[in-house]
């Protein structure tokens, strides 16, 4: 979040009930931050829904609704794995997401992480992805063919464009 000017990493804040705009810190309308720990790292990215999902460098957070004082609790429930320097990588696939983290990819069912890459890609993406460009990473979803697709720059990309996309399909658990 960046507040007048001071970027503040870690904050999580959310505006009154009904309102987009109104951020302004009033318990009386629910609206307020949450400074989260910083041994995760700053904030990367957050998913909604039924919950809040904070993607940190090296933690994952979830966030309930849980009304006045507080109005929302925020748990780490990945200690050791957030999406890195990797904002992008995530797919929000309703309560499911598919991301990369540092050590391989993943999918967060709102409680923990599942590899889905060991053994299979983690390898070869680690051999061929430029790590001075990983915050260049994108992400799509065909929901026709239950396909992920993460696009990422490799070693050899002539422009520091990614260059390569690598498909993974949900129900098979193939990669592509």
């Amino acid at each position: 979040t960046s507040e007048t000017g001071t970027v503040y990493p870690y904050r999580v804040r959310w505006g009154k009930i009904d309102s987009l705009v109104d951020m302004d810190e009033v318990t009386a309308n629910q609206s307020g931050y949450r400074d989260l720990e910083s041994a995760g790292g700053p904030i990367q990215r957050m998913i909604g829904g039924t919950y809040i999902t904070v993607y940190q460098q090296s933690t994952i957070q979830v966030g309930q609704y849980i009304g006045a004082p507080a109005i929302w609790k925020f748990d780490v429930v990945e200690k050791q794995r957030g999406c890195g320097r990797q904002p992008y990588s995530v797919i929000p696939l309703g309560r499911l997401h598919l991301y990369r983290a540092e050590d391989g990819f993943f999918i967060f069912d709102g409680l923990e992480s599942h590899a889905i890459g060991d053994q299979k890609i983690n390898k070869y993406f680690a051999d061929n992805a430029d790590a001075s460009a990983f915050n260049r990473m994108v992400s799509a979803y065909d929901a026709a063919n239950q396909v992920a697709m993460w696009g990422f720059v490799t070693t050899s990309s002539a422009d520091g464009n990614p260059d390569r996309i690598m498909l993974y399909h949900i129900p098979s658990g193939w990669w592509a």
